[in-house]
């Protein structure tokens, strides 16, 4: 059915299975038929016998995006206290899996109050041309602009988590939502499954933490602290400025930061009356964030300030990432460096702390890393290059530009992969789409080291 009305939603549930059939022909109605049982029948003979829920997943969004000629479709969770939306999972048809999104930051922040309804409503919603809703819902229709979105089908989801599954320019069968309600609770399922897989890995990972004083945390990609008691992610923290003093603590964490110098560093742009409570009160939420995790405190303050408890046993992925990389010496083996660089990838999740894009303090520690991820990648892919592990070269230069798809090394490395696969199609249109991305310069640069190549 078409996006209903504020008035529609607060009158009645509509039932999931209804949808606008004015105007279907029988033709048209046999057509839909037909895809239906074909595309279903296809997919669940593809996912037999596979365990992986994101790998059943990817089909499954796959398949919404045929059945419906579309060109994206992903889940988005909604925390809708926090005006928070967040992909969950998703598949772009033009590129062939969940590569990197446009959405700044990785989510969606605004009340929605469109999508807000049909969660609320349990309705679904057809918008055949976004442009009728400029003025009427002028939040929705900028967010679409973005996005390149001229016309969507979404429907909602509501089981322990809310959220929409989104498609973006259906091509047919945009007024029957049905399918996609299929597919809404299939990944549901597929969700529910990762959690649990996800716990268990974050058990296995606690098991390694002896005592309540040993702490894991992770910053490439986002925050995770680990300890025997649990896990804490970045989202879990709901306060952007109480990440960056933990992340800040953390980088600094063999000395104390006074109140002033951290009140300086994160809140410089921001118009506080009083900066130094405003600091206090979110060291006081961070320590007890930590209670949950573990007896002692995170943060103890010390005569030169506030500091990282330094009787904690703590373990960081970007100081184990650092050590690996300084680890290889030329005189060893191609398979042991290979080895090395590989785990030392690995690691690398994204960029450090991505939410401390743009502050200054945040720059050069960011810089450091990532220079030495392209540093490692790069020799890695010399390496597999020379000893022609080619499926290896595709599969780590598939996976680093997710990590940084706008890196001319990458880029270059990937279109080598692609060549030496066969895809020789496939490494041109990267190519294009690499010259609308990059300066000039890097460009030009790019197709050079392509020229002399082996």
């Amino acid at each position: 059915m078409d996006c209903i009305s504020d008035a529609s939603v607060a009158e009645k549930k509509p039932h999931p299975a209804e949808s606008d059939m004015k105007g279907i022909t029988e033709e048209e109605d046999t057509l839909y038929a037909k895809a239906f049982e074909k595309c279903l029948t296809e997919l669940a003979a593809e996912v037999y016998g596979i365990h992986e829920p994101f790998e059943i997943a990817q089909r499954t969004l796959r398949t919404a995006c045929e059945f419906y000629e579309a060109d994206w479709c992903g889940m988005f969770d909604a925390d809708m206290m926090l005006d928070l939306w967040m992909p969950f999972w998703w598949y772009n048809r033009l590129t062939g899996g969940m590569t990197t999104t446009q959405l700044e930051e990785g989510r969606v922040i605004g009340s929605f109050e469109m999508f807000r309804k049909m969660i609320m409503g349990n309705a679904d919603c057809y918008l055949p041309e976004i442009d009728t809703i400029r003025f009427t819902r002028p939040e929705e229709y900028a967010l679409f602009k973005t996005q390149d979105v001229k016309s969507f089908l979404a429907v909602p989801y509501s089981r322990r988590e809310n959220g929409i599954i989104f498609l973006r320019n259906p091509k047919r069968f945009g007024n029957r939502p049905n399918m996609l309600r299929i597919i809404s609770n299939i990944l549901l399922q597929e969700i529910n499954e990762q959690k649990h897989l996800d716990l268990m890995k974050i058990n296995a990972a606690a098991s390694d933490v002896r005592k309540d004083a040993d702490v894991i945390v992770n910053l490439f990609g986002g925050i995770e602290i680990i300890t025997e008691q649990g896990k804490l992610v970045e989202a879990e923290m709901k306060s952007n400025t109480c990440s960056k003093i933990f992340v800040l603590l953390m980088l600094n964490r063999h000395r104390g930061m006074s109140a002033r110098e951290l009140s300086e560093l994160v809140l410089c742009d921001k118009e506080y009356g009083n900066p130094i409570g405003t600091l206090r009160t979110h060291l006081y939420r961070l320590r007890n964030m930590f209670e949950l995790l573990s007896e002692s405190d995170l943060i103890v303050t010390k005569s030169n300030g506030y500091r990282i408890n330094p009787d904690l046993k703590i373990v960081t992925d970007y100081d184990q990432f650092e050590k690996l990389c300084g680890s290889i010496k030329p005189v060893m083996s191609d398979q042991k460096q290979i080895e090395i660089l590989k785990e030392a990838i690995k690691i690398y999740a994204g960029k450090l702390f991505p939410n401390g894009d743009g502050d200054l303090w945040h720059i050069s520690f960011s810089m450091k890393y990532h220079s030495l991820y392209i540093k490692a990648f790069e020799q890695l892919m010399g390496l597999l290059n020379k000893t022609e592990d080619y499926k290896a070269l595709h599969d780590y230069s598939m996976r680093a530009i997710n990590v940084d798809p706008n890196s001319p090394a990458i880029i270059y490395w990937l279109v080598v992969a692609l060549r030496k696969s066969g895809a020789i199609e496939m490494a041109q249109k990267h190519l294009e789409s690499a010259k609308a991305r990059l300066l000039e310069e890097e460009y030009q640069e790019l197709e050079y080291r392509l020229k002399i190549a082996v």
